[in-house]
């Protein structure tokens, strides 16, 4: 999903593969994929110049909505950029295709944009892209509000 290359995964940070992600025996099954990711996921990277956040909502009824917004520190100024991004989704192999319907940000790199699940679970889903098999995901689930 980071790599949601896809603008919002394009937009999404990245980072290195974990060690043996690549070769974990346990694949996750696409039922138990299905069920758990429905529900709201964050992601952000925060480094030296620059702060990405994007929020991605999963519905049950195979839609998806994401909110991206980076900040970039420029010399004189704060510049801050946001986009927002829906479309469908489906699970098929240990993978989810995320297809892009509206997008206000730049075209998606991919599209589909296809995310190999490493890692799911009620907090952590973990994804690697299709597209460029060095690049890791890493969402968390967010909290209810109470």
């Amino acid at each position: 999903m980071k790599c949601f290359g896809v603008f919002l995964l394009a937009a999404a940070a990245t980072l290195p593969l974990a060690p043996g992600a690549q070769g974990q025996d346990k694949k996750v099954s696409d039922e138990q994929i299905t069920k758990l990711l429905a529900g709201k996921w964050i992601q952000e990277e925060v480094k030296k110049g620059y702060l990405m956040r994007v929020v991605l909502t999963v519905d049950k009824d195979g839609t998806w909505a994401a909110e991206a917004k980076l900040e970039i520190d420029l010399p004189d100024k704060k510049q801050s950029l946001e986009f927002i991004s829906s479309g469908t989704w489906k699970v098929k192999d240990g993978k989810i295709e995320f297809t892009f319907k509206n997008s206000s940000g730049p075209k998606p790199k991919f599209n589909p944009d296809i995310e190999t699940v490493i890692e799911i679970n009620e907090t952590t889903l973990r994804t690697v892209s299709e597209h460029d098999k060095k690049k890791e995901t890493v969402w968390t689930r967010a909290k209810a509000k109470s």
